[in-house]
Protein backbone atom coordinates (compact mmCIF):
# COMPACT_ATOMS: atom_id res chain seq x y z
CA UNK A 1 0.00 0.00 0.00
CA UNK A 2 2.85 2.49 0.80
CA UNK A 3 4.73 1.40 -2.42
CA UNK A 4 1.54 2.18 -4.46
CA UNK A 5 0.92 5.84 -2.60
CA UNK A 6 4.34 6.93 -3.47
CA UNK A 7 4.38 5.74 -7.19
CA UNK A 8 0.74 8.01 -6.89
CA UNK A 9 2.62 10.81 -5.13
CA UNK A 10 5.66 10.86 -7.97
CA UNK A 11 2.72 10.62 -10.79
CA UNK A 12 1.18 13.14 -9.62
CA UNK A 13 4.28 14.95 -9.54
CA UNK A 14 5.36 14.72 -12.57
CA UNK A 15 1.80 15.97 -14.24
CA UNK A 16 1.99 18.62 -12.30
CA UNK A 17 5.47 19.09 -13.38
CA UNK A 18 4.20 19.21 -16.95
CA UNK A 19 1.19 21.40 -16.70
CA UNK A 20 1.39 24.67 -18.16
CA UNK A 21 2.04 27.62 -15.87
CA UNK A 22 -0.24 30.49 -16.28
CA UNK A 23 0.58 33.94 -17.30
CA UNK A 24 0.52 36.65 -14.87
CA UNK A 25 -1.42 39.58 -16.23
CA UNK A 26 1.71 42.59 -16.41
CA UNK A 27 2.38 46.11 -17.42
CA UNK A 28 5.70 47.98 -17.67
CA UNK A 29 6.55 51.46 -16.90
CA UNK A 30 9.37 52.99 -18.81
CA UNK A 31 11.34 56.76 -18.59
CA UNK A 32 13.40 56.95 -21.45
CA UNK A 33 15.36 59.34 -23.93
CA UNK A 34 17.60 59.49 -26.89
CA UNK A 35 16.48 55.50 -28.45
CA UNK A 36 18.37 55.98 -31.30
CA UNK A 37 22.18 56.81 -29.34
CA UNK A 38 22.49 56.10 -25.53
CA UNK A 39 19.44 54.66 -25.05
CA UNK A 40 18.41 55.81 -21.57
CA UNK A 41 16.18 54.10 -20.03
CA UNK A 42 14.16 53.24 -16.83
CA UNK A 43 11.97 50.71 -16.27
CA UNK A 44 9.52 49.20 -13.78
CA UNK A 45 6.87 45.80 -14.38
CA UNK A 46 4.17 45.28 -12.18
CA UNK A 47 2.16 41.78 -12.27
CA UNK A 48 -0.97 40.15 -10.85
CA UNK A 49 -2.68 37.52 -11.06
CA UNK A 50 -4.82 37.19 -14.50
CA UNK A 51 -8.15 37.07 -13.16
CA UNK A 52 -7.79 40.19 -11.67
CA UNK A 53 -5.19 42.43 -13.63
CA UNK A 54 -2.85 45.09 -12.90
CA UNK A 55 -4.54 47.19 -10.61
CA UNK A 56 -4.38 51.43 -11.06
CA UNK A 57 -3.01 51.48 -7.76
CA UNK A 58 0.00 49.19 -8.91
CA UNK A 59 0.11 51.39 -12.19
CA UNK A 60 0.80 54.48 -9.98
CA UNK A 61 3.63 52.88 -8.02
CA UNK A 62 4.95 51.85 -10.77
CA UNK A 63 4.71 54.99 -12.58
CA UNK A 64 6.36 56.20 -8.87
CA UNK A 65 9.08 53.96 -8.69
CA UNK A 66 10.30 54.65 -12.27
CA UNK A 67 9.87 58.25 -12.01
CA UNK A 68 12.37 58.10 -8.70
CA UNK A 69 14.71 56.16 -10.63
CA UNK A 70 15.37 58.33 -12.90
CA UNK A 71 18.81 60.16 -13.45
CA UNK A 72 20.30 62.82 -13.65
CA UNK A 73 18.08 64.84 -11.59
CA UNK A 74 17.10 66.81 -14.14
CA UNK A 75 15.76 64.13 -16.47
CA UNK A 76 13.80 62.87 -13.65
CA UNK A 77 12.18 67.21 -12.85
CA UNK A 78 11.56 67.05 -17.05
CA UNK A 79 9.47 63.83 -16.70
CA UNK A 80 7.67 65.02 -13.86
CA UNK A 81 4.31 66.69 -15.77
CA UNK A 82 4.65 63.12 -18.03
CA UNK A 83 4.96 60.84 -15.47
CA UNK A 84 1.08 62.58 -13.51
CA UNK A 85 0.11 62.58 -17.38
CA UNK A 86 0.32 58.70 -17.44
CA UNK A 87 -1.11 58.72 -13.95
CA UNK A 88 -3.94 60.75 -14.97
CA UNK A 89 -4.96 58.55 -17.83
CA UNK A 90 -4.41 55.21 -15.60
CA UNK A 91 -6.95 56.43 -13.52
CA UNK A 92 -9.18 56.98 -15.87
CA UNK A 93 -9.36 53.32 -17.31
CA UNK A 94 -11.84 51.83 -14.90
CA UNK A 95 -14.14 49.93 -14.87
CA UNK A 96 -13.19 49.06 -18.90
CA UNK A 97 -9.58 48.59 -18.31
CA UNK A 98 -7.22 47.98 -21.35
CA UNK A 99 -6.85 44.34 -22.46
CA UNK A 100 -4.81 44.80 -26.46
CA UNK A 101 -1.55 42.72 -25.60
CA UNK A 102 1.70 45.15 -26.59
CA UNK A 103 -0.81 48.23 -26.14
CA UNK A 104 1.17 51.01 -25.50
CA UNK A 105 0.61 54.95 -24.40
CA UNK A 106 3.22 57.39 -24.36
CA UNK A 107 3.95 60.41 -23.07
CA UNK A 108 6.50 63.07 -24.08
CA UNK A 109 8.52 65.60 -22.15
CA UNK A 110 10.83 67.94 -22.82
CA UNK A 111 14.23 66.92 -21.98
CA UNK A 112 17.54 68.94 -23.59
CA UNK A 113 17.60 68.32 -27.50
CA UNK A 114 15.56 64.87 -27.23
CA UNK A 115 12.87 64.57 -29.53
CA UNK A 116 12.24 61.63 -28.36
CA UNK A 117 12.02 62.15 -24.43
CA UNK A 118 8.84 59.93 -23.07
CA UNK A 119 7.33 58.19 -20.61
CA UNK A 120 5.31 54.80 -21.99
CA UNK A 121 2.82 52.79 -20.12
CA UNK A 122 2.63 49.42 -21.92
CA UNK A 123 0.45 46.63 -21.09
CA UNK A 124 1.94 43.40 -21.87
CA UNK A 125 -0.19 40.58 -21.39
CA UNK A 126 -3.71 40.51 -19.55
CA UNK A 127 -7.09 42.42 -19.14
CA UNK A 128 -5.60 45.45 -17.02
CA UNK A 129 -6.81 48.69 -15.68
CA UNK A 130 -10.11 47.50 -14.43
CA UNK A 131 -10.39 48.98 -10.48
Amino acid sequence: MATRLMALDERLRLLLARRPRRRAASMRFQVQWDTGGTDATFSEIRTAELANGVTVDQAVSGLDAVHRQVTPGSARQAASSAIQSQQDWATRRPPYGISQQGYSQSEYFRYQTYDDARVDVENIFGHNLRA
